[in-house]
């Protein structure tokens, strides 16, 4: 029995150390992960990501170009926000 209860708790520390893991690296190689999925998109592509600048947790900057025209958006969990709109860049 005591082997059992002792197997069992090594068995969930194990599995809480993963998590915590886990949720220290997400928010740092999640943005990164992000910025590499559409650098490599379509060159094609009406919109074009430019940059991401995280200015606090779970907030950033987001540099778009779409259709020729520089939009910087700042976008939250709860919210998106156009803070700078451009005229047009690519005549």
């Amino acid at each position: 029995m005591t082997e059992l209860f002792f197997s069992i708790l090594r068995m969930l520390i194990a599995l809480a150390i993963v998590v915590v893991v886990m949720l220290i690296t997400l928010p740092y190689l999640l943005p990164l992960l992000q910025r590499f999925r559409w650098v490599k998109g379509d060159k094609d592509s009406q919109i074009k990501l430019k940059s991401v600048i995280p200015i606090g947790r779970n907030v950033f900057l987001v540099e778009l170009e779409i259709k020729g025209k520089l939009f910087v958006i700042a976008m939250g969990e709860k919210f998106a926000e156009v803070v700078y709109k451009d005229e047009i860049i690519n005549p």
